[in-house]
């Protein structure tokens, strides 16, 4: 079940950088519309249409700001979340083998531990615990080696003959048994769980120089700098009102009933959350269409609590 919800939010989050061109293009049209109407519109004045069209671009770039805001939330969110329900996969510990067995590995590893602190070469040591790791058969079992396995390693190192080699076949030997009762589950999760640690280093949901030329050519690049730093902009004085709500997504619990009223309720939060969306990004069509489903969706809900 973990290992779907992390591709699901890998998904999502991929889903907001991958048509963030496409929402743009969008805003753009309807400010190429806009614009349009200012140049024909015959009752400005010269000055009074250069004052127009400083307001739109004004409105435009913070309108900009607050979709990439929610946008660079919600990225946020669905990357955090995949990397914690990767984490619970790569990080979930192995059943317990039975007491019989695990008191026989704990004699062998002490045996081996013995072999190797009076071992007269590091080449012997080495093959000994390659030797000792090749014929473990238990998950659990191969995680007490790794946890002890920085021990070993320093005794076969400070062995007569160790080298360069010694430290890398080690590093090799290591690297092995921290894989070898991996599931193709696990092998995913480390991958999603590594890659949504990485991009939350560096969170941006706008990039390419197609995107950043268009919202300088709409708005400036007073607004441009800010696009994946919407925090500076919203904390700068005369800006604060314009910021948007935080995103708040409310997962539905695994069984429930989608026609009960607490899912309905989370769905017209979710539908309010997409119409407040298509405003903040002047998506004019996208914006309706939000607020008929609103609609229907609060008298459904309401259609629902008043017959229980």
């Amino acid at each position: 079940m973990t290992i779907l919800k992390a591709k699901e939010f890998m998904q999502k989050a991929h889903e907001i950088t991958g048509d963030s061109a496409g929402q743009l293009l969008s805003i753009k049209k309807q400010f190429e519309e806009r614009n349009r109407a200012i140049e024909d519109d015959r009752r400005l004045s010269t000055e009074g249409r250069v004052e127009a069209k400083a307001a739109l671009k004004k409105e435009v770039g913070i309108s900009i700001l607050q979709n990439s805001h929610t946008r660079m939330q919600e990225y946020k969110s669905h990357l955090s979340k995949a990397a914690k329900y990767a984490d619970a996969i790569v990080y979930a510990k192995p059943p317990k083998p039975d007491a019989v067995k695990l008191e026989r590995f704990e004699g062998e590893l002490r045996r081996l531990k013995t072999e190797l602190q009076i071992a007269t070469r590091a080449d012997a040591a080495y093959k000994k615990l390659t030797e000792f790791v090749e014929k473990l058969d238990d998950p659990y079992i191969a995680n007490i080696v790794s946890d002890q396995f920085g021990e070993m390693a320093a005794t076969i190192i400070g062995a007569p003959g160790s080298d360069g080699h010694t430290r890398q076949n080690l590093s090799q030997t290591f690297g092995t048994l921290q894989t070898k009762f991996e599931t193709d589950d696990v092998r995913q999760a480390r991958t999603i769980m590594e890659s949504a640690q990485s991009m939350l280093e560096q969170p941006e949901v706008y990039t390419g120089p197609i995107i950043t030329d268009a919202v300088d050519n709409m708005a400036g690049p007073e607004y441009t700098r800010y696009l994946n730093r919407t925090d500076e902009f919203f904390v700068i004085e005369g800006n604060e009102g314009h910021r948007p709500e935080d995103y708040k997504e409310e997962e539905v619990e695994v069984g429930e009933d989608p026609n009960s009223p607490e899912a309905l309720a989370r769905e017209v939060t979710r539908a309010r959350y997409a119409w407040d969306f298509a405003n903040h990004a002047i998506l004019i069509e996208q914006a309706a269409q939000e607020k008929a489903k609103v609609a229907y969706l609060e008298e459904r809900l309401q259609r629902l609590q008043e017959g229980q």
